[in-house]
């Protein structure tokens, strides 16, 4: 099921093996960087309402590590998103893989 919002977002395939997602805020960009890098603020954001997320890692520097672990109603598991990053500044763009287990 997609969720509408109000801001654009676009799914791009750069290769056979990378999905690009591009997302644009309503916010000044220190705001969303700090949202996006904060082990205290990825817990009010990421996921499902009814999961509660922990942070493992976040590790904000190239070639950086950061991991997540949800756990809720909806997961009989526990699920983790991971990844690493490419770039990180907060005044310009970011760019970090990642992977679902």
């Amino acid at each position: 099921m997609a969720t509408k919002t109000k801001y654009e977002t676009t799914l791009t395939l750069p290769s056979d093996r990378e999905i690009l997602m591009t997302r644009k805020f309503d916010a000044p960009r220190e705001i969303v960087w700090q949202a996006i890098t904060d082990p205290e603020l990825i817990p009010r954001w990421w996921g499902f309402a009814r999961d509660a997320t922990e942070v493992k890692k976040m590790n904000v520097r190239p070639g950086g590590q950061w991991q997540f672990i949800s756990t809720g109603p909806r997961s009989s598991s526990t699920p983790s998103s991971s990844g690493t990053w490419s770039r990180a500044k907060a005044s310009w763009r970011s760019r970090s893989s990642s992977r679902t287990a």
